[in-house]
């Protein structure tokens, strides 16, 4: 028989984020990742694109369309 999906496993839909890090002005493009949410997807760029500890707080995710 089918399953039924929960509220909470639709919630969680893997999205396509950009990746920049905040320096200057414009900030620099890291790249993109696959990710459920925000927070996944820094830490999945940090992984991915071995980004040093001294630039980790400086990434943000802005989801792309």
């Amino acid at each position: 028989m089918g399953e039924r999906k929960r509220k909470n496993q639709r919630s969680r839909r893997v999205a396509a984020w950009q990746i920049s890090r905040l320096r200057g002005t414009p900030a620099a493009f890291v790249g993109l990742v696959d990710a459920p949410d925000e927070k996944s997807a820094v830490a999945a760029a940090i992984k991915l694109f071995a980004v040093r500890p001294e630039d980790q707080k400086r990434l943000i995710a802005v989801r792309h369309q």
